[in-house]
Parts: structure tokens; C-alpha cells; sequence
């Protein structure tokens, strides 16, 4: 998703250089909206989790509900680091071709 998001936004990129953003800059703003979506995604992911374990432990199978808290945090910080990495690699990407190319590109 990081990577196609990256690609859209290729003329966006594009024009931010052309405009004199630096490197550091397109990066940080992308890793900051990447990282917030990854974050949010990740704690609602784990949130349904813990809810549906608990209704089919209580509910389903009618057996005690334990919960370890530990493997939410691991999957919500592993989820949000994958996104970030994604999301730079992509943009990485992006950044390196010359901001002229990329919006003859698109204009064909």
C-alpha cells in the first residue's frame, strides 16, 4: 500500500523538489502521515482482536478469557515499523528520479 501510495504521489514529490524541499523534508512529512495510519490501523487491528477473542472464548466456547497485553503492543509497534519502512522505501524511491522525468511522465 506504502509503495503505491508513493507512486501517486509522484508528481506531489515532484513538485515539493521543484519548489526546493529538501530530502529530509518530503521524507519526514511522509514517515509522520505514514507512520500516524499505520499506528491508528495497527491499535484498531489489535483492538478488534482482543474484542473477538473475547467474545469467542467467553461467548462461543464457554472458557475463561486470557489476555496477555504484551502481544498487542508487539504487533501494533511490528505494524507500525513495517509501515514506516514501506512508506520510506517507496518514497526513497520517488525521490531519487529527477523531478523533471517524473512530471513528463505523467504528462503522457
Amino acid at each position: 500500500i506504502a509503495n503505491h501510495q508513493a507512486n501517486l504521489r509522484k508528481r506531489e514529490t515532484a513538485l515539493l523538489k521543484i519548489l526546493g524541499a529538501r530530502f529530509t523534508d518530503v521524507i519526514g512529512a511522509v514517515q509522520t502521515e505514514f507512520g500516524i495510519l499505520g499506528l491508528s490501523c495497527a491499535v484498531l487491528g489489535s483492538a478488534l482482536g482482543v474484542g473477538m477473542s473475547y467474545y469467542l472464548s467467553t461467548r462461543l466456547f464457554d472458557s475463561i478469557w486470557d489476555y496477555s497485553w504484551r502481544y498487542s503492543v508487539f504487533s501494533i509497534l511490528g505494524v507500525t515499523a513495517v509501515t514506516l519502512l514501506m512508506s520510506w522505501l517507496g518514497t526513497r524511491r520517488a525521490l531519487r528520479k529527477k523531478p523533471l522525468l517524473l512530471i513528463q511522465a505523467e504528462a503522457l
